[in-house]
């Protein structure tokens, strides 16, 4: 009698094991990124990036075996059309190489991840984590060119169809030393600083910006103010900076419009009249010029044309960095 007892509660205990394991769920990978960047990452101009994300299994000794990414070009994932990696006997999270189709430059992809646990549960799909791709050519900057001449530059144009056939608007931009654009009024992004200082006669960074927001039907303007930072720092012999941009407008109906820098743009000299990253900077608030920035102003008859400049030869690529921006703002008490 005594047997059966404990036969019988060790069933119970054995069917409220099995009870329990089922309804415990293995948790969804979290924290995803590529390229070491959190989503939603712009610019990528990797052929092959590398995906990372973070399992959050609390319990001991719990450990993933297995990983399946799916990365596809419509926002649902609900079709890998791109890569299916299929499942990778895998522990590795961590630089996780895409191998699916060619990446197309300037393009929007999603992706998520799932896994198997030790126990061989699978967890739910990760949350959709988006990109967009850089300029991976030459060719891709559709022969946008290198300016200089001045500190201010502006260009003004008008978009091909109307604001509501447009499907996505990027900013793909270098000006070296530092560079602050700004779209009919509005500074563009909240980055201080761009780009990161580099070797520039060797390497060069471009920053790239979503301003489908920013644009208007009729005329839009793109303003950009070009200080020496480093580059001037220490190229003494060079006191002019250069600038390159590339606004890529894609419609609906599948046309590109491209606005590129070259020598229909126009510039002049600004207020800022000297800047040093160790000195600072001279500023003369008599040459600031209202609306220099905006649509809709006559500034031809006064600006000059900028000059097409000879590059430095130095590769470019994307700024794949966290930029710098402003924390915090300390203002002297009254």
């Amino acid at each position: 009698m005594k047997r059966i007892i404990i036969f019988i509660f060790g069933l119970i205990i054995l069917e409220a094991y099995t009870t329990a394991k089922t309804f415990i769920s293995t948790p969804a990978p979290i924290n995803l990124t590529l390229e070491y960047l959190p989503s939603p990452i712009l610019g990528i101009d990797k052929p092959r990036p590398r995906f990372g994300w973070k399992i959050s299994l609390t319990r001991r000794a719990g450990a993933q075996t297995s990983y399946q990414i799916w990365v596809s070009s419509n926002s649902s994932v609900a079709a890998p059309d791109m890569w299916d990696s299929g499942l990778v006997t895998s522990s590795s999270s961590n630089n996780v190489v895409y191998r699916g189709k060619p990446l197309q430059s300037d393009t929007t992809y999603y992706w998520k991840v799932r896994y198997y646990d030790e126990q061989r549960s699978i967890s739910s799909w990760s949350a959709a984590a988006m990109f967009h791709t850089g300029l991976f050519t030459v060719a891709d900057w559709r022969s946008a060119a290198f300016i200089t001449g001045f500190n201010v530059y502006r260009k003004a144009f008008s978009l091909s169809e109307t604001l509501s056939n447009v499907h996505s608007a990027k900013l793909f931009i270098c000006g070296y030393g530092y560079f602050e654009a700004s779209m009919n009024g509005q500074k563009i992004g909240d980055h201080v600083l761009d780009p990161a200082g580099t070797k520039y006669e060797k390497h060069l960074l471009y920053v790239t910006f979503d301003v489908k927001s920013m644009l208007v039907d009729g005329e839009n303007a793109i303003g950009v103010l070009l200080g020496g930072g480093w580059y001037t720092q220490m190229d003494s012999n060079d006191p002019r900076g250069q600038l390159v941009a590339l606004l890529s407008i894609k419609f609906r109906s599948g046309s590109i419009q491209s606005v590129v820098t070259d020598d229909s743009w126009y510039a002049t000299q600004g207020w800022i009249v000297y800047d040093s990253v160790f000195n600072g900077e001279r500023y003369d608030a008599r040459l600031e010029i209202p609306g220099w920035n905006e649509p809709n102003q006559k500034f031809d008859f006064i600006w000059n044309k900028a000059e097409v400049a000879t590059p430095l030869g130095a590769a470019l690529s994307s700024q794949l960095i966290p930029p710098i921006r402003v924390k915090q703002v300390f203002t002297k008490p009254d």
